[in-house]
């Protein structure tokens, strides 16, 4: 692994710019430092942007009363800049800076091919020009790190017990393609390659470690394709580099590349495709694999380790047994993005995804766009002979579902069996359920954005098993033949707890019942905020009805911005309002005689 390293005296104070000597007192005790930033050695096999020819240092010095604060009472005192030089084997800056005592700084590092960056704020670096950045760019490689001095003897590393050592990491994801060799096959010679991404960050602050500020669309112009060296190893396979780029690390990322090949020599040709939700993760490399030439599906998305510690996986599936694989990995993030309609396992009513080490499973379906800018959502199938049940290994981890259609081969049964049933953390955006969804999880969250629930059989659209969870609802449509919502304490047992349920835009079409039903003895806490029921068949007045059987918990539920009744006050109110209104007539009739008679 590549690192760069910032080594200092253990005796270091405070630094202190020749620029601000001046503002000192005479009586300041002060003394001398050298730091030594260090590329350490290359790699016994040349690894592609590598970082090797870094030879500019840009360093910031900042005080500050509180450590890593650059807003409350911070000033920077001025930044400088220093060479690299490479002595055949290592990248070198030294910097000898003047100490001061009692006082707290804050160094920003910024190590860069010279001039490739605009660095006139390390708060604020980005790409020199936009419009100019050329793909397979070994220049844009780049490194930085924070150091903290406090109380003139420790210099801390990003915020945490002193050290004389702080390692300058990648701000960046390395993003590969990284093609099957069919030259020998097919005498075909990769000649060029171009990346476009969209909804990545173009401005890095390096205090802060993080990437801000998102352009709609960055592209890597065409350039030569990578050569030295021209392979590439991803797990033990050996692939030609089609394409390598630095880019900020961002979520959702969109990503278009065209590379422009050569057949027999003679007539050249442009292999384009696209694809969405890429993972890119900051210092780590996300490699694109397979035969990108010849196919459009067949390719694999691997995070590897050549940076960092290996945190994620990420795959592309179109069949049964990718997905299947796929979803038993045992990383920090798991990410799946479909590129068919693609059916998951689901036999097993404990199934569980992930492993012991996961907290997210990321599964994408939107469809790659088409020329003319419309989109469609490829299809997850739950295929089971009974139960729809999905569940993590890890008990704190999450599954996230976006852009895509989601359903399940079940059809009957009781709502556990039947229903898509979430037994874990889960997060819904951009979805269709094509049936009713079910959160079953003890004291689990769920978070449904932009998600429309179709149920076209007599159950609830959406079941919330009463267990401790706390749902969110946002922009929901429910379109149901049989009735919309259910608080519902039915097989939770000894696990009952009170549900909060957050409502923020809400439409529900149903046939039966009131838009949401609550029957538990623990109780419910609901807020509702745009709400629609007019279309809810039984009720277009009150939001909320507690079940008849569980009338006596009534005290237990609050609703917010909604109204609540007891199921069969609904007739009952009825007709006292049709009472109410033939006594109405039946006065001004009155009154009505009594102007004659007057």
């Amino acid at each position: 692994m590549k690192k760069i390293l910032l080594f200092a005296s253990a005796l270091a104070g405070l630094f202190l710019a020749g620029c601000q000597r001046e503002n000192l007192e005479p009586e300041q005790a002060g003394q001398q430092v050298t730091f030594t930033i260090e590329a350490p050695a290359a790699m016994q096999t040349k690894a592609i942007a590598d970082g090797q020819n870094v030879d500019q240092l840009v360093y910031e010095v900042w005080l500050t009363p509180t450590l890593g604060d650059l807003e409350n009472g911070a000033q920077k005192l001025y930044q400088a800049v220093a060479p690299m030089v490479s002595d055949g084997t290592t990248n070198k800056a030294e910097l000898t800076l003047d100490l001061v005592n009692d006082q707290k700084f804050t160094v920003l590092f910024w190590a860069q091919v010279a001039h490739t960056y605009d660095t006139d704020e390390l708060t604020a670096v980005g790409y020199k020009d936009l419009d100019a950045l050329k793909a397979n760019d070994e220049s844009l490689a780049a490194f930085y790190g924070v150091a903290y001095v406090d109380d003139c003897r420790n210099v801390k590393k990003d915020g945490t017990s002193a050290s004389p050592e702080v390692i300058l990491k990648r701000p960046f994801a390395q993003l590969n393609l990284c093609t099957l060799n069919t030259s020998t096959a097919y005498d075909v010679v990769m000649v060029e390659s171009e990346v476009i991404v969209s909804n990545v960050p173009t401005v890095f602050n390096v205090n802060d470690h993080t990437a801000v500020d998102a352009y709609a669309s960055v592209t890597f112009d065409m350039a030569a394709v990578p050569s030295d060296p021209a392979t590439i190893t991803v797990n033990n396979k050996t692939y030609q580099y089609a394409g390598m780029n630095y880019m900020f690390a961002g979520d959702n990322i969109h990503l278009e590349y065209n590379i422009k090949t050569k057949l027999n020599g003679e007539s050249e040709a442009v292999v384009n495709n696209e694809i969405s939700s890429v993972p890119l993760k900051e210092n780590y490399r996300t490699n694109i694999v397979g035969n990108l030439l010849t196919s459009k599906t067949d390719f694999e998305i691997i995070v590897d380790a050549a940076f960092n510690e290996p945190a994620q996986s990420a795959s592309y599936v179109t069949t049964t047994e990718e997905i299947d694989k796929a979803l038993k990995a045992n990383e920090e993030v798991i990410t799946v993005t479909l590129g068919a309609d693609v059916s998951l396992t689901a036999n097993d009513a404990y199934l569980k995804l992930g492993g012991a080490d996961t907290k997210q499973i990321i599964i994408d379906g939107k469809k790659i766009a088409t020329k003319s800018g419309s989109e469609d959502y490829y299809t997850l199938n739950l295929s089971t002979t009974y139960w729809s049940r999905l569940n993590t290994v890890n008990p704190d981890a999450k599954i996230i579902l976006r852009n895509l259609n989601l359903t399940s081969s079940q059809e009957s049964g009781t709502w556990d069996s039947y229903d898509v049933t979430f037994q874990c953390n889960v997060e819904m955006e951009n979805v269709n359920v094509l049936k009713a969804v079910a959160l079953d999880g003890v004291e689990k969250t769920a978070a449904l954005k932009n998600v429309t629930i179709s149920e076209s059989h007599d159950y609830y659209a959406l079941w919330i098993a009463a267990a401790g969870q706390t749902v969110t609802l946002e922009d929901v449509t429910i379109n149901s033949e049989g009735r919309g919502i259910k608080i519902d304490d039915q097989y939770v047992g000894e696990d009952t707890k009170l549900v909060t349920l957050n409502v923020d835009g809400l439409k529900v079409k149903s046939a039966k019942k009131a838009a949401i039903m609550v029957k538990t003895p623990k109780g419910a806490h609901i807020t509702l905020k745009d709400v629609d029921i007019t279309e809810v068949k039984a009720d277009t007045s009150n939001e909320v009805w507690i079940d008849e059987d569980a009338a006596s918990y009534i005290d237990k539920v609050t609703v917010t911005g909604g109204s609540m009744i007891v199921e069969g006050q609904e007739w009952r109110l009825l007709s006292q309002n049709s009472r109410k209104r033939v006594q109405l007539v039946q006065v001004t009739q009155y009154l009505r005689f009594l102007q004659i008679l007057t």
